[in-house]
């Protein structure tokens, strides 16, 4: 999907809750933003309807294919995504484990461990899947920083954090994710969760600068 348009797409799920957010708080319409929503009114307690983020989870294209080789790596990376379509997260596993035991330094290996950190959210939504989630991902940044999968991982493990409702987390993680991939989707993605950790934090002004921010790019790439 053209970058612009993937913004946009996001945009109009997320500004709607933003306007909820501001009408709790002023309840009137004050944004530098066209009435394109209207705010949600109070109910006769005085209280605006409780805001639950949508767009749950947030938009995710997966691990990344990075690197070449023609040697046993390649045969075991390829093993295991056959595996993990099939939903073996098992035998997947085992696929993906030997290709960073055998070869560490394999240009394959950062889609290796960003698939097996995957795998276990594929498997499972428990918290026990989250960590193992997350203390692979985080095992990822460490280990390939500079990899394609390394950048996705800061903002996945933030995802991780917000879905767990640890918001001071997240945002501490979409920051860092966005500090070091400032443009490009990667940072666009961070971008979006930590407008999304706003809303969740009730920081309405920061949320709106996050969003605007989005905004601003997707007006430059649709030029």
């Amino acid at each position: 999907m053209k970058l612009s348009r993937w913004i946009s797409t996001q945009l109009s799920c997320a500004l709607p809750l933003w306007y909820v957010g501001l009408s709790i708080v002023d309840g009137a319409m004050t944004s530098a933003y066209p009435a394109a929503v209207p705010p949600i009114q109070p109910t006769a307690q005085g209280q605006a309807e409780q805001i639950e983020l949508p767009c749950q989870p947030l938009p995710d294209d997966g691990p990344r294919l990075e690197g070449h080789s023609q040697g046993m790596d390649s045969l075991a990376l390829q093993e295991g995504i056959s595996a993990y379509k099939k939903g073996e997260w098992t035998q997947a596993r085992r696929h993906f484990e030997k290709v960073l035991a055998q070869q560490p330094a394999s240009s394959l290996a950062p889609s290796a461990l960003a698939y097996l950190a995957e795998s276990f959210l594929s498997e499972g939504a428990s918290n026990t899947h989250r960590l193992g989630a997350i203390n692979q991902h985080k095992a990822l940044v460490l280990e390939y920083p500079q990899s394609d999968n390394g950048a996705r991982a800061e903002w996945r493990i933030a995802d991780l954090y917000l879905q767990q409702a640890w918001y001071q987390e997240a945002q501490s993680m979409y920051e860092r994710a966005l500090a070091h991939s400032p443009k490009g989707q990667d940072g666009h993605r961070a971008l979006l969760g930590l407008g999304y950790t706003f809303l969740a934090l009730k920081k309405w002004t920061d949320a709106a600068q996050a969003f605007e921010n989005l905004r601003k790019n997707a007006a430059m790439n649709s030029c």
